[in-house]
């Protein structure tokens, strides 16, 4: 009975010690494997965003929401709101927002809006979903010619020779700009 009892006693302790072994082999490959699913996740999530961006240029749908701005006469970029300072494109449309202070309840906005009378875009590059975006549209007050220049994951910069934007691309239908000037 006593040697039965040892055996017993050695038999759980070397399946335990195995048990434990295969747990550091397991916490190995499952760190390994998450760190590949986390790489394929990120790829796909790039990969998406790249077909979304190429989407709204090709279709002319799409609103640049800046965070900051910077004028010609200024040295440094200002920290802005995305909701009035923007530059709206939608198919043959294009409007310029600038938000001011002041105004009614102390809002207002500086609102250019026009016909777009040219409208190209080119990739850069080998990386898809970066584009150079040109623009020109006329106004009431004002003729534009605007450059946007965006990368793969939807940062995007737009130049014009009094003002330059730096923020996002988002689509027209998700984004929330305050446009309602009338």
């Amino acid at each position: 009975m006593k040697a039965f009892l040892t055996f017993l006693f050695s038999l759980v302790l070397v399946l335990g010690a195995n048990a434990q072994d295969e747990e550091k082999l397991t916490r190995k490959e499952l760190r390994i494997l998450n760190k590949v699913q986390r790489e394929t996740e990120q790829q796909a999530e790039m990969d998406s965003i790249a077909d979304l961006m190429s989407s709204m240029i090709t279709q002319q749908q799409f609103v640049l929401v800046a965070d900051k701005v910077k004028f010609r006469f200024q040295d440094d970029w200002v920290m802005v709101s995305s909701k009035t300072y923007f530059i709206l494109v939608d198919s043959s449309r294009c409007t310029v927002s600038f938000g001011v202070a002041g105004g009614y309840n102390t809002f207002g906005a500086l609102i250019y809006e026009g016909p777009i009378t040219k409208y190209e875009y080119r990739t850069i590059g080998n990386k898809e979903g970066s584009y150079n975006v040109e623009i020109h549209f006329t106004s009431i007050k004002y003729d534009f010619n605007i450059s946007i220049t965006t990368n793969p994951r939807g940062y995007a910069f737009a130049r014009h020779p009094s003002f330059e934007f730096n923020g996002t691309l988002v689509p027209l239908k998700l984004s929330n700009v305050y446009k309602d000037y009338r």
